[in-house]
């Protein structure tokens, strides 16, 4: 038996009855994100000091929940689109709205495009601001690759696992 919480299976299939209720309890949790950023911007939008601020949602990673012959191991499956493309959207003055990036963009983009947004000066770093490309200007589309890693953060390995032992915290 698959037991969702029984973090020595995680990377084993399950059957696709247990597949199909972890997901539906994956997708219920995504729909409460979904109704609390709704409460958010709700909020920005009925309070006039908070009118002007900006708002940007993503995560570290995506998740493949039983997806390529694998389970529900967090962090192990970094090698395809379903860990590596996560949402980032931003709602801000001057973003144009309903616009899509279909290149590679990286979260080390996300703190220079926060500070160019809010019009605080930013130390130059790894990442780069997209504020002018989600004001619309076309000639700013990114071109550049992206990094990504894989491995069991805070445990270290598990066994049977090819990932990198880390040293306990």
């Amino acid at each position: 038996v698959h037991n969702f919480a029984d973090i020595t299976k995680a990377n084993e299939p399950a059957s696709e009855a247990v597949a199909e209720q972890v997901r539906a309890i994956y997708d219920s949790a995504l729909a409460e994100v979904d109704a609390a950023m709704g409460r958010v911007l709700a909020l920005v939008d009925r309070e006039p000091g908070l009118r002007e601020s900006v708002v940007m949602v993503t995560a570290d990673h995506g998740a493949a929940i039983f997806e390529n012959g694998g389970g529900t191991l967090h962090g192990s499956d970094f090698i395809n689109d379903l860990s590596n493309r996560v949402p980032w959207l931003v709602r801000a003055p001057g973003v144009v709205k309903g616009l899509r990036v279909p290149e590679t963009v990286s979260l080390v983009d996300l703190a220079p495009t926060l500070a160019e947004l809010a019009g605080v000066p930013f130390p130059h770093g790894d990442g780069v601001s997209h504020a002018r490309l989600l004001r619309g200007d076309q000639t700013a589309r990114p071109d550049r690759p992206a990094f990504a890693e894989t491995g069991l953060w805070l445990t270290g390995a598990l066994p049977r696992s090819p990932s990198i032992r880390y040293p306990p915290i």
